[in-house]
């Protein structure tokens, strides 16, 4: 039997989804001021030029991001003509967001509204050929409920967008590292108060609800399937536009998707 077989899973859940108002900054600096923070905008980016915008005949969308924090990924979508309904529970995202939207002078194309994901279908009442759900679930107190419920806002031959932490590439990050004792503890989360994710999933485990209610993954992805295991963490920064290169050439390999530190599905009705 290897090392991790029949480690119970111990389940992260908050009572409440988590509310960044208190991190926003924290988040900015340790995300998006960083290789890993670019490097995960630039897969996505081109994740959507390749794969899921020449899906649409329309050359104008209107899309709803949910949860879209300091909005870099609604710009990038509003900058290639598209209407965006920006929704996130969080007052200082949404106010980042909004500088962000002023800044790349697309803020005439957003709607944007302090909404947690759950509660957009019955507040807007809308339907929406592209939903964009990134980096969310895992800070939800009830995920798989809170996911289906935003596609309930899903049109018919729409798609869903959705990137959540991965638990195989935060368990295979600990076992390089040596971490086997926390592991075998079921990696509980160590801090209160961070931008560690409280919620890590497996995605076979994300497929199977979506399967069993009634949604498709076309395409499955990893993000960030190479940048966290360069010993040297100088060359994430100083080999960057080659790094980005291997990354999308092997992201949707089933060998490194499945390590990536984020998963990325393609989700259909």
């Amino acid at each position: 039997m290897g090392l991790w077989e029949n480690v119970p899973e111990q389940s992260i859940r908050s009572v409440m989804d988590t509310n960044f108002d208190s991190l926003a900054n924290k988040f900015s600096h340790n995300i998006y001021h960083t290789t890993k923070g670019r490097l995960r905008l630039d897969i996505l980016q081109r994740e959507f030029s390749q794969y899921l915008l020449p899906r649409f005949e329309q050359e104008s969308l209107r899309l709803l991001d949910a949860g879209g924090g300091q909005g870099q990924m609604a710009c990038w979508l509003a900058q290639k003509g598209h209407q965006v309904d920006f929704c996130d529970v969080s007052e200082q995202m949404l106010t980042m967001a909004k500088a962000l939207a002023s800044e790349h002078q697309v803020a005439e194309q957003f709607e944007f509204h302090q909404l947690k994901a759950q509660q957009i279908g019955a507040t807007l009442g809308r339907k929406y050929s592209l939903i964009c759900f990134h980096a969310v679930l895992e800070w939800l107190a009830e995920p798989r409920e809170g996911l289906l419920t935003l596609l309930e806002s899903l049109e018919q031959g729409g798609v869903m967008s959705l990137m959540f932490y991965n638990y195989y590439g935060l368990e295979m990050h600990h076992a390089v590292n040596g971490n086997y004792q926390y592991m075998l503890k079921g990696m509980p989360k160590k801090h209160h108060n961070t931008i560690i994710p409280q919620g890590r999933f497996k995605p076979e485990e994300v497929e199977q609800w979506l399967v069993e209610a009634g949604y498709k993954v076309e395409r499955r992805i990893g993000l960030r399937v190479l940048h966290d295991y360069v010993k040297d963490k100088n060359l994430q920064e100083k080999c960057y536009d080659r790094l980005l290169e291997l990354e999308w050439q092997r992201c949707a390999h089933p060998v490194y998707r499945d390590l990536g530190r984020y998963s990325h599905f393609t989700v259909s009705r």
